[in-house]
Order: C-alpha cells, then sequence, then structure tokens
C-alpha cells in the first residue's frame, strides 16, 4: 500500500494506477486503469462502464466483449476457489453494479 494523505498531498503531480475488482456471486475479475490529476478519495471509484470502456483499460484476469452497437458488455469471472468460470452479460448500468473494490496500487510523479 502506499503512503496516502489526502488532507495534505498534492496528487494533481501524480498518475495513479487504481485495481477495481467486479464480483457476481463467488466469480470475481480484476482490471486496472490509470487515472491522472487530483484524484483521491472516492474520485477513484469514478469508473463508469456508461462512459468508460474495458478495452481502454489493463484487464488482468478475465475475457470481455464490449459491444458498443448493442451497448452490451459480456465478461467470464472466475471463481478462485475452484477455477470454475461464469459468463454474465448486461448493459453499462447493470455493470456498474458489479464494482466491490476500487484500490490505488501505486502512484508516479508525473
Amino acid at each position: 500500500m502506499i503512503s496516502y494523505e489526502a488532507a495534505t498531498d498534492n496528487f494533481s503531480n501524480y498518475k495513479q494506477t487504481v485495481e477495481y475488482t467486479l464480483q457476481f456471486k463467488q466469480y470475481i475479475g480484476t482490471f486496472r486503469t490509470t487515472i491522472g490529476g487530483n484524484a483521491r478519495g472516492r474520485d477513484i471509484m469514478d469508473w463508469d462502464f456508461e462512459n468508460c470502456w474495458l478495452s481502454d483499460a489493463d484487464v488482468i484476469n478475465f475475457d470481455f466483449d464490449e459491444d458498443e452497437d448493442e451497448n452490451l458488455i459480456s465478461v467470464i469471472l472466475t471463481d478462485p476457489a475452484t477455477g470454475e468460470t461464469c459468463e454474465i452479460e448486461g448493459t453499462p448500468a447493470e455493470f456498474n453494479e458489479y464494482i466491490v473494490k476500487a484500490e490505488i496500487i501505486e502512484a508516479v510523479k508525473k
């Protein structure tokens, strides 16, 4: 974990890598994205599938497909205990409900 003091640190000079976890039942998947500017606290949770696409992120451990014409996302998540997979499909608004974790994992000065 990085040192973090939201009240005093000036993050406007940093690029931050944020790791997000999606979960449906016991199935999970992780992706990362880089945020520039003065993002801190709740700001990092502003990933929004209605305005951002997984194809612009670094997907760590799941397969996905995005159909911009149909406004649908499909992902294959994995149960970490068994290795079994589960495919889910939905709209971007529905996928916003699957975000269960957002964490700044790296902050690098620009």
